[in-house]
């Protein structure tokens, strides 16, 4: 529904809507075709599902600001994933998921100069070719850059199964629980930071299960940012040189790396 007018698709709502608009899903549908969003408008799933069958999906374009919101859940059998960001996605408390594919593909891939803004929402797996995803609290399953051409991720707080950078990704976590963080084989010039800097040493900052290269492959480049937090395990030394491959380590100042019950953890010097 858009401006009191019920519509059969989602796309001849879109077609149909203001810029600026919201609309309403009024009940559980499945879509066999794809839509494609072209203006500033806000989908309101309004705790609904909207399944898209195979070779559906939602493409964003680019320029365009779109937010979806509403508890409801957005689903696709497309291996493709759901949604093809090129503009800027805001999802808040929004399930978007894949239940045919599961983490193995992405539900929603963001193709530079895309953005996406997950707020409290509960998403299988995300890729990042180039923008920025923000991802401000709720439950996320795989998070990957494509190689040469991965993006930014940045954690303010969540929780996440796994994280695996591409060559050139950045990732900045200031909070959270992270499972798996996975470094590529070929992985050059990754910058990764864990905890924010300006925020006090304590347990309630960015906590991290394990930190690898995939198949312990040994070409890995990378700078790991250690600033607050808490590591379980690690495959490089943090305390001399690194054990695997060329990665350059920058510890808090005034700082030192120590290893007791709860795994790797800062103390004052």
């Amino acid at each position: 529904m858009v401006a009191g007018k019920y519509y059969d698709t989602l796309q001849e709502a879109i077609d149909a809507a203001e810029i600026g608009s919201e609309i309403t899903v009024i009940s559980n549908t499945s879509e066999s075709s794809s839509t494609t969003i072209d203006k500033d408008i806000t989908i309101n799933t309004n705790n609904k599902t909207l399944a898209f069958l195979e070779n559906g999906r939602i493409t964003i374009n680019e320029g365009m600001e779109v937010s979806i919101d509403g508890n409801g859940t957005i689903t696709t059998e497309d291996s493709r994933g759901a949604i093809l960001n090129y503009g800027d996605l805001i999802t808040n408390n929004v399930t978007i998921n894949s239940p045919t594919a599961g983490h193995l593909y992405s539900t929603i891939v963001s193709l530079s100069p895309g953005n996406v803004t997950p707020n409290n929402s509960n998403i299988d797996a995300m890729t990042c070719e180039g923008g920025i995803v923000t991802i401000n609290g709720g439950q996320y399953g795989n998070l990957s850059g494509y190689p040469n051409n991965a993006g930014t991720y940045i954690i303010n707080d969540g929780i996440i199964e796994k994280i695996a950078l591409g060559k050139g990704g950045t990732c900045e976590i200031n909070k959270g629980e992270i499972g798996t963080i996975e470094l590529s084989d070929d992985a050059g010039n990754i910058d990764l930071t864990i905890g924010d800097i300006d925020e006090q040493v304590n347990s309630n900052n960015p906590k991290i299960s394990n930190i690898k290269t995939i198949y312990g492959m040994v070409t890995v480049e990378c700078i790991i940012n250690f600033y607050n937090g808490i590591i379980k395990e690690c495959e490089f030394d943090f305390n001399g040189e690194e054990s695997i491959g060329n990665v350059q380590f920058n510890i808090r100042n005034g700082y030192k790396v120590q290893k007791d019950s709860n795994g790797i953890v800062l103390v004052e010097e």
